[in-house]
Formats: C-alpha cells, sequence, structure tokens
C-alpha cells in the first residue's frame, strides 16, 4: 500500500517515490510484479496524474522498475541495493561477529604451514586492516604504562594510532641487519613494535629475534610483530616468526592478506592467550 502526507513538506511525488522504494527493499514488492497504472494511483491517492508519473520516472532512472509499451510498470529484478544497509552489513564490527569457524580455522592451518605458527583458531582476530589492528592492541594496553618502543626510521602510521592513545614513544635504531638489540636492552617499554621482514630493506636476523624475545621477557614487555609482505621474497627461505620462537607467550602476531589474496583491506592478529580475556573486556563491540 503507498501511502501520502499531504500536510508534509516533501514534495507528493517524492513522497510516492521513497514509498515504493521502501517496499522493494523490504521485499514487500517481488521483482516483475506490476505497479498501479498511473491513473489509477493519482484516483487513489487524490493527487494529480503527473504527480505520480513524475514519481515513476525517477524510480525509472533509479533502476528500482522497468516499463514496457502496452505493459505498464514493473518491479525490476535487479534493483539497486540500498548503500547504507550494505555498508553496515560489511562493517569491521559486523566482519568478525558473522566471520565463520572455517575462516579462522584456516587462516590457523595457513600461518602453522607458512610461519610456523601454532595457534587455536580463537586467537585469531580478524580486522579491516592494519590500522584498525594498531588500534585494537592500542586499547588493550590503554591501563598500563603506555610506552611503546619503535623502530627510527619505521612506519610512521602506527605511532600515528598509537599517539590518538598518549602512548609515550621510545625511538630504537635500525642497523644493516636490522633493529639495534643492544640499545633495545637499555629501555624500558612495555611494548615494541617490529617489521622483522621489511627493515628498511632488511630482514631480521634470527639471532636478533631470539635477543629481542630475550628482552620481552626480561621486561615482561610485549612484542608486536608486524609481518607485512613476509610471503613475498625471491630465494631465500623464510626466517621463523617471532611469534613461533616466543615460548612465553609475549608476542602479538599482525598480518594481512592485502598484497596476496584481495584488494580490499582485510587483516588479522594472533593474540597470545594470556591476552583473550583482556581482549573480549575492552573490544567487545567488535
Amino acid at each position: 500500500m503507498i501511502y501520502i502526507d499531504k500536510t508534509s513538506p516533501i514534495p507528493l511525488n517524492r513522497q510516492i517515490y521513497n514509498c515504493i522504494v521502501d517496499s522493494i527493499l523490504s521485499k514487500h514488492y517481488k521483482p516483475f510484479e506490476k505497479l498501479p497504472a498511473t491513473r489509477k494511483l493519482a484516483l487513489e491517492l487524490s493527487v494529480s496524474r503527473n504527480t505520480v508519473v513524475l514519481a515513476y520516472q525517477k524510480l525509472l532512472s533509479d533502476g528500482y522498475i522497468s516499463s514496457l509499451v502496452g505493459s505498464g510498470y514493473t518491479i525490476s529484478d535487479t534493483a539497486p541495493l540500498d548503500w547504507k544497509v550494505e555498508k553496515e552489513k560489511n562493517s569491521p564490527s559486523t566482519l568478525q561477529k558473522k566471520t565463520n569457524d572455517f575462516t579462522y580455522e584456516n587462516i590457523a592451518n595457513y600461518l602453522q604451514r607458512t610461519r610456523g605458527i601454532a595457534c587455536d583458531p580463537s586467537q585469531i582476530i580478524i580486522t579491516s586492516g592494519h590500522q584498525f589492528s594498531m588500534e585494537i592492541i592500542a586499547t588493550l594496553f590503554q591501563h598500563t604504562r603506555k610506552r611503546l618502543a619503535l623502530e627510527t626510521p619505521g612506519y610512521d602510521a602506527t605511532r600515528k594510532t598509537f599517539e590518538k592513545y598518549n602512548y609515550t614513544f621510545l625511538p630504537v635504531p635500525v642497523e644493516k641487519n636490522g633493529v639495534d638489540t643492544i640499545y633495545l636492552k637499555t629501555l624500558k617499554a612495555n611494548l615494541l613494535y617490529l617489521t622483522p621482514s621489511h627493515q628498511t630493506g632488511s630482514v631480521l636476523p634470527l639471532h636478533k629475534r631470539l635477543q629481542v624475545i630475550q628482552w620481552a621477557h626480561d621486561n615482561d614487555s610485549y612484542i608486536i610483530e608486524d609481518d607485512y609482505e613476509s610471503e613475498l621474497r625471491y630465494y631465500t627461505p623464510p626466517i621463523p616468526s617471532i611469534w613461533s620462537l616466543d615460548s612465553s607467550g609475549n608476542t602479538i602476531y599482525v598480518g594481512t592478506f592485502s598484497k596476496a589474496l584481495l584488494p580490499s583491506l582485510v587483516a588479522y592478529l594472533v593474540l597470545p592467550k594470556n591476552l583473550l580475556s583482556l581482549f573480549h573486556q575492552y573490544n567487545a563491540n567488535i
């Protein structure tokens, strides 16, 4: 049923248009269903026929209805989607809720096979991109000392994200073969952000990875291992991820499929088990 309100400031033809669109999107009108003839609807609503014609022309141009000479107007079989509804359906929070167990299990198997990470699917958090991953981590530690050690030079977008949460930054020099672990030992930070696969073009060697793990263990700190583009290499075999080498559970693994699988920004975190309860506490709305 099409309703209009003649006391409303909204033009009558626009009200008719809106009412029919709402009925199409809510499935009250089915594909190929006929709309009332313009003359008949005008009589039912006590408006001029031209008002109905204007509404139908707008529906026609927007793709909601079709017209054939002698057959009147029918609902299109491919009516446009409501972009607001579709945006909400594919938002990061909805993505985390609706992703099925099969997806998490496949990511866990992939990480075991390619990066040596033996994790439970429940430790994997799917996000909409790197920045969102960093915001989750920043939130997890918002009630701590909030001292973040960062590679210098490093990825500035990470610094900007943590800056929003009022973190203090401790720069760590980067040498030819990665972060300066001797200098790192002088720092008292509760978080360390590393890109071990692409630090100014070099890969962090195994002995330095072990030194970083020891630093985190000695200082009761956490390593943020941003393993960006670790799957892209030439002929050298992959070095085990820091997460796979860390038996103390002090590493948060950050990964993405943006360069290998999809054009969209699909990313994920692998949390140590001792941070899962904290994640669910501070990110219950995800």
